[in-house]
């Protein structure tokens, strides 16, 4: 596997300018770490340089004192310092690596914090389904695996250990170089080029493997089928353990040779690395040892002249620089992104203009394709929807009604076309004070890990603490039985994961939701957008759910999308959607008329189910 990554053009002006930038900009970070770590690294590291000088120093001091000594308390001062200079070195080196630490956690806590924050801030969730921006995310946010950590905390600490053995490596070659220059010249020279070879090939390594975080990705996720706990029901009774495993092995073989072949192919290349390592070692020992100089300079050179081939050493510090600027790198990528800035500012005094009566809504020519995506999955939309009305979306599976809400809710932006709000374009509005007009159930609704009256209330979060608003919307769900019968009421926590928390089925998952719908109709959101609002519910609950919905929301548009027919059958105006375009609108008698009809054919389809399950 040739790497031409691996030839002399690393030397190259360019390369060498866009090396210190992007090291200074690790040593920005620092800005995050606070002033107390910064200069407790800071005084360590010169202790450190100090250190390295003083070692040689002083052992050339000790063994020149040591050979001329004619009384054992001769040696006692220079054995003092000697051993003062290691101690010292040694507290410097413990006391940095604690201040390391606190800087390190501090950046890597700012840096997540960003990109959380980052990937929070646009209005809509395009970004989010974007498999790029989730692979950056992973990398700007991982935590680690085993003793490899992609921390951009890590990778400035690093830097300062790298500058601090440099700075001392290149002292120690100014005292090897006053009295054998030459010797210090090609040491210092040898082990910069040797260190520059091993870390490009590093580089590569690093490279390959965080070319593979896809699929590293999708063994993840294969890992994750085998200990969690919702898809452990399946996983058991149709007996998948042996192909999860499998499919998991598969992924991560796939995600892993190309690492392990380029693995093989450095190191069959040490060669010439060994040999001037050898050469290096060997010409020190020729040079100094036939230099007939006195006892103590010798020493004090050998000392001076390791530390100089220590340049050539690649520490942790190093895997955690190459490893945390990937961190760096894609945080870049993210805020390069488009859609990662925030909205701009509304346009209109008109978009701004809060109302507390339903919204007249149209829907004009639009069309929307999601990103890769080979054909629009709305097609010139056009649809109103009347203050007040409620408007049930029928469809097949796949027909858009879903993607429809989301660009009513501005989670996306048509791809042409434009949706109106009381005459206003939606994009013009303030995207935050249109939410606070409409609510959703979605159906993939969240199933909060907090209290129930949390899990009512997050729907009007401006008024978690209306305990009574809460309790209203619970008994208009029919879902008061079911909390009644929990531990503590709406103070019961429903995350089966915690102590002493309990978990809800469905379909009292299902009433708690629409709680929260209900809660946040009260609260002034007038429109409701109800996707598949009945879908864990049985035949009973579903009319008895129409009943309440109809008595609730009132003074709110509805917006209906079911599968079943039966809830849409009262709805002030039905819609079919076919293909992301209107096919059929009318009530349900004037559709039932329509016997070629999708609307007719469906509801004769589902009433025969109930006809012959009856019989």
């Amino acid at each position: 596997m040739a790497d031409p990554r691996f030839g002399w053009g690393a030397l190259r002006p360019a390369g060498a300018r866009a090396l210190i930038i992007e090291r200074c900009r690790l040593l920005a970070l620092f800005g995050h770490a606070g002033r107390w770590s910064v200069a407790g690294i800071v005084a360590c590291a010169v202790a450190q340089v100090a250190g390295t000088i003083g070692t040689a120093l002083t052992t050339g001091r000790l063994v020149a004192t040591t050979t001329t000594a004619h009384r054992p308390a001769d040696v006692v001062p220079a054995l003092l310092a000697t051993v003062g200079v290691v101690i010292a070195v040694q507290i410097a080196i413990l006391a940095g690596r604690a201040c390391e630490v606190v800087a390190a956690r501090r950046i890597d806590g700012v840096i997540r914090a960003r990109v959380r924050a980052i990937a929070l801030a646009p209005t809509g969730i395009a970004h989010l389904e974007d498999p790029g921006f989730r692979d950056d995310v992973e990398r700007a946010c991982d935590l680690g695996l085993g003793w490899r950590t992609r921390s951009p905390g890590n990778a400035a600490v690093g830097e300062v250990t790298l500058l601090t053995n440099t700075v001392g490596g290149l002292g120690a070659a100014v005292v090897l170089g006053l009295r054998f220059p030459l010797l210090a010249l090609g040491l210092t020279a040898a082990s910069l080029v040797l260190r520059m070879l091993v870390r490009r090939q590093w580089m590569w390594l690093n490279g390959m493997e965080d070319s593979r975080a896809s699929d590293t990705r999708k063994a993840q996720y294969f890992a994750q089928l085998a200990y969690e706990a919702a898809p452990a029901k399946e996983v058991r009774l149709f007996g998948l353990a042996d192909w999860i495993l499998d499919r998991m092995h598969q992924a991560y073989v796939t995600a892993r040779t190309p690492a392990w072949v380029a693995r093989a192919s450095v190191l069959g290349r040490q060669g010439v690395t060994l040999t001037v390592s050898s050469l290096c070692g060997a010409a020190t020992i020729w040079v100094l040892g036939d230099s007939g100089q006195a006892a103590g300079t010798v020493a004090r050179c050998v000392s001076a002249a390791f530390a100089v081939i220590g340049l050539a050493f690649m520490g942790m510090e190093a895997f955690d620089i190459d490893y945390g600027v990937v961190t760096v790198r894609a945080l870049d990528r993210i805020l390069a992104r488009d859609d990662m800035t925030p909205p701009a500012a509304p346009r209109s005094e008109a978009a701004q203009q809060a109302s507390d009566t339903p919204p007249h809504i149209r829907f004009e020519d639009v069309s929307f394709t999601y990103p890769g995506a080979a054909h629009p999955t709305i097609d010139g939309l056009s649809l109103e929807i009347q203050p007040g009305e409620t408007l049930a979306v029928v469809g097949v599976n796949g027909a858009g009604k879903t993607t429809m809400m989301k660009l009513l809710a501005g989670l996306y932006q048509p791809t042409t076309g434009r949706i109106t709000v009381d005459g206003v374009d939606l994009r013009a509005l303030d995207v935050e004070q249109w939410r606070r007009r409409m609510t959703a159930l979605f159906q993939d609704f969240v199933h909060y890990g907090t209290s129930v009256a949390d899990n009512v209330a997050l729907s009007a979060p401006e008024h978690v603490d209306d305990v009574a608003g809460i309790d209203d919307a619970i008994a208009a769900a029919g879902a008061a039985d079911t909390v009644a019968a929990l531990p503590d009421g709406v103070r019961t926590t429903l995350w089966k994961g915690g102590t002493g928390a309990v978990d809800l089925s469905g379909g009292q998952w299902q009433k708690l939701a629409i709680a929260r719908a209900l809660f946040a109709v009260a609260h002034g959101r007038r429109l409701l957008v109800l996707d598949e609002p009945t879908a864990h519910l049985d035949v009973e609950a579903e009319q008895e759910f129409n009943a309440r919905v109809t008595a609730h929301a009132a003074n709110a548009s509805v917006v209906i999308i079911s599968h079943r027919l039966s809830n849409v059958r009262d709805a002030d105006r039905i819609v079919v959607l076919d293909d992301g375009r209107i096919t059929e609108s009318g009530d349900h008698e004037t559709l039932l008329t329509n016997q070629d009809g999708s609307y007719a054919r469906l509801f004769r389809l589902q009433a025969a189910r109930f006809t012959e399950a009856a019989s």
